[in-house]
């Protein structure tokens, strides 16, 4: 408006100076519009984020462009529009000089997977206002989200889990690597008699732990009800429980997996199979106990679990009814998860 303004002005009275603001202007917007796309392309943003980071979990994430890229020349302001998981989801960096600039934004991932780039729009304006320029650019973002790591249930379970397994499982044959304080929790049989009445206290034996993998497998049957809410609890009971014992794991999803350490990628990518027409391949015959974790108690999971009976093998079920989480014993009695404390 203020152009056309200089250009009536001069195209009535004929003034110098009037002729001289009309080329001025010219001159100016034309270079603003050449020039901002080419401005733009030269900018780079660095986002400094974790290699692993967990589903509904915010992060902190750090933006920087750097004094080597940050060219000001008539893009004096620049304002980045991040999709809808980051919050705020529009900064501006002031470009009025070539020092280092940081800011920081928070990231709320609601899906797992692996991620390479992001998608962040740029927008360039010149000093005066008068135009801007938009690019959509594919930004360096190399992570991968795993399920959620933080559930009060993974903490119950693995807390009654792990006790149970202590009192069942314990070996009198195992080297002795010391006494310590009695702990809730420990066998009778680890109590130091004597030097429990000697010392006045109750103190118990502990042994040195074993590498070998345990008689326990954990097996992860992935169908598509409540299967990210399973999910969850799998991978955080896998946090939580005792990393000295290495049970053997039956994941059987989209993705199949039977060891004993699946990697962070391979939970990031797992999908829940169809249906339960697939039903788990046979575990090892030295195993004792199965530990199964699936979205739902269906009859093809009852014929599995009769299956694995048979063979003698103890397994507890940890299923969801009507969104509850509840706990099977090897005796079919089932508890709500959230009263095993």
């Amino acid at each position: 408006m203020i152009y056309f303004l200089f250009l009536i002005f001069t195209i009535l009275f004929n003034q110098l100076f009037g002729w001289f603001l009309v080329i001025l202007f010219t001159l100016y917007i034309a270079f603003s519009w050449l020039s901002l796309s080419r401005r733009l392309s030269k900018i780079e943003l660095v986002l400094i984020v974790p290699a692993l980071v967990y589903r509904d979990n915010s992060i902190t994430i750090n933006l920087l462009i750097a004094e080597s890229q940050a060219l000001t020349l008539f893009v004096p302001r620049l304002t980045l529009h991040f999709p809808e998981e980051f919050l705020p989801k529009t900064q501006t960096f002031l470009l009025v000089s070539k020092k280092e600039q940081q800011l920081s934004i928070t990231w709320t991932p609601r899906k797992r997977g692996m991620f390479e780039t992001l998608p962040v729009q740029f927008i360039a304006y010149d000093y005066l206002g008068l135009f801007r320029k938009s690019k959509l650019k594919k930004i360096t973002f190399k992570t991968t989200v795993l399920p959620n790591n933080i559930l009060p249930e993974a903490r119950i379970l693995t807390h009654f889990l792990t006790s149970r397994q202590q009192k069942n499982n314990f070996l009198s044959s195992q080297n002795l690597a010391g006494i310590r304080e009695h702990r809730q929790g420990d066998s009778l049989k680890q109590i130091d008699w004597k030097r429990s009445a000697y010392y006045q206290q109750w103190l118990s034996r502990e042994y040195e732990p074993t590498v070998q993998q345990s008689k326990l497998t954990l097996c992860f049957w992935g169908t598509p009800t409540n299967f990210e809410k399973m999910l969850d609890l799998y991978f955080s009971f896998l946090s939580f429980y005792d990393q000295k014992i290495y049970p053997n794991q039956l994941i059987f999803a989209e993705q199949k997996y039977n060891g004993t350490h699946p990697s962070p990628a391979f939970f990031a990518q797992l999908h829940a199979m169809e249906d339960f027409l697939q039903q788990p391949s046979m575990v090892e015959h030295s195993t004792k106990e199965i530990l199964l974790f699936v979205p739902e108690l269906s009859p093809t999971v009852h014929a599995q679990v009769s299956t694995w009976k048979r063979e003698a093998v103890n397994v507890t079920l940890i299923y969801y009814e009507n969104n509850e989480l509840f706990l099977q014993d090897d005796n079919e009695q089932k508890f709500p998860i959230k009263k095993l404390s």
